[in-house]
């Protein structure tokens, strides 16, 4: 390539490259090529200099380029490394599974994710990451509750001054040297974050590859990324993209394989009757379904069935209408009257335990919140409400809590020992957090009981999520 005056600077998303000769170099996109990528822009005004060949580049490939350039021996500055202003401590020792996880990511290229299951510590894999490499570090959360446990969990376990953590969500912008910020928030501002980071930490990874996340992984220049989850899979299977936006599974445990890490628990699935009434609201309603299916010759096999007939009916009112039909008779399924008995009875067997209630639907369980006197926590609850109510249930206050979705994923809730589904989706992914929620360490063995409406299409949803465990009972 010989010898090339070659500028590199951000322009918008995206990191523009100009050079006094052309430049053969993968990921570089000359200025006048057709746009494929959501990031790259079609055109570029004000350029620094007059050089003739133009190029932009996804800032996720900076370093690639960088490293080609390198290669030809053409340096370019662009950025200096992005290290800590501080020192960091980890006042932590890492379990052997985690630093087995952190040898491999490292062997990777410091780029990859780690599958571990909820309650071993997936934010401490996190904090050897960042004591490990000492760079300005980016942490990309799911929700805002996350935000503030991830801010303990940085000045508790790395020693690091609250004044030197940037919270970005729910009403604050402050970006510094480690910043924790929102998937939403990252999203929209990526173009501030873009060339201030050096290493990027997703929590619940899964989150990552959506159409409109995965903007994040590609607008950062951050050459290290560690991605974390429990269930990194999607039903779409876009997780299969994770590779390229922050590399492969480098390292992965289930349950078995951390056991002595986390309580003994066991599974089990309580089946309950449909009233007379219910089951003959639920049996026309799939009837209504099922004709619809055999008129138009589908085979229903799940999601996928199911979203092509999400887009068929935005044009035939007949699969609007088995639409309708089939979310009633799930609804009748997963509300089913005598659910509310069985967890009566659960709540009188373990009176003296930690119980957290979950639910689908809030309906059943602002029900049971009423009827039984339990905390409830919804999308509804207000912040400090919320707050208010983990904090009696982490001190004792409170020895139970009904919920929607909203403790799925994330929220530290404490030592709870007994978990109850009411009903859920079919999804693993939202199994195994609920299991999660029971598994902190403890003497005693925790339980995690689902409540099935029998022969209903709730029975297969619970076949799908089930978990495969060694020696379990069938």
């Amino acid at each position: 390539m010989g010898t090339a005056n070659v500028i590199i600077f951000q322009k918008g998303h995206d990191i523009a490259v100009e050079s006094d000769t052309a430049l053969d170099v993968a990921h570089l996109v000359p200025l006048e090529d057709e746009v494929k990528e959501p990031l790259l822009v079609r055109e570029m005004s004000s350029y620094k200099t007059n050089l003739e060949y133009k190029y932009r580049v996804l800032p996720m490939h900076y370093f690639s380029v960088k490293d080609a350039l390198a290669k030809e021996k053409i340096t370019v500055k662009f950025r200096d490394e992005n290290k800590l202003s501080f020192r960091t401590k980890l006042k932590v020792t890492p379990r052997d599974y985690q630093a087995q996880a952190h040898k491999m990511w490292v062997g990777n290229d410091m780029r990859g994710v780690v599958v571990l299951p909820t309650g071993t510590g997936k934010t401490i894999q996190a904090l050897i990451a960042i004591d490990y490499l000492c760079e300005n570090t980016l942490v990309v959360v799911p929700t805002i509750d996350l935000i503030k446990q991830w801010k303990m969990s940085v000045v508790e376990n790395l020693g690091v001054r609250e004044d030197d953590i940037g919270v970005f969500g729910g009403g604050e912008h402050e970006i510094k040297a480690i910043t924790i910020i929102t998937y939403a928030s990252a999203q929209k501002y990526i173009s501030a974050l873009a060339v201030r980071f050096d290493l990027v930490i997703f929590d619940e990874v899964h989150h990552l590859p959506s159409e409109v996340y995965r903007t994040i992984a590609m607008g950062l220049i951050a050459r290290h990324r560690l991605g974390l989850s429990a269930t990194p899979e999607r039903a779409d299977e876009l997780h299969l993209d994770l590779d390229d936006l922050i590399g492969p599974v480098v390292f992965r445990k289930e349950h078995e394989d951390v056991s002595s890490y986390i309580a003994n628990f066991k599974l089990e699935k309580i089946s309950v009757k449909l009233s007379d009434e219910e089951k003959e609201r639920y049996d026309e309603n799939m009837k209504i379904f099922r004709n619809f299916l055999i008129s138009r010759r589908i085979r229903f096999t799940g999601p996928r069935s199911y979203s092509r007939i999400v887009m068929m009916s935005g044009r035939s009112k007949a699969a609007y209408d088995a639409l309708i039909a089939h979310n009633e008779a799930r609804k009748i399924a997963l509300n089913a009257d005598a659910k509310i008995k069985v967890v009566l009875e659960l709540l009188e067997k373990h009176r003296k335990d930690k119980v957290i209630i979950f639910s689908e639907y809030i309906s059943i369980v602002e029900i049971i919140s009423k009827k039984y006197l339990i905390a409830l926590i919804t999308s509804k609850t207000g912040r400090k409400e919320r707050e208010t109510i983990l904090s009696h249930f982490r001190d004792g206050t409170y020895t139970k809590i009904a919920s929607g979705k909203v403790l799925d994923e994330g929220i530290d809730v404490a030592d709870a020992s007994v978990g109850i589904i009411i009903s859920g989706t079919g999804s693993k992914r939202e199994y195994i957090q609920r299991l999660g929620r029971i598994l902190r360490p403890k003497k005693d063995t925790a339980v995690l009981y689902e409540l099935v409406s029998e022969k209903t299409l709730e029975t297969k949803a619970a076949s799908r999520r089930k978990l495969k465990r060694k020696g379990e009972d069938k």
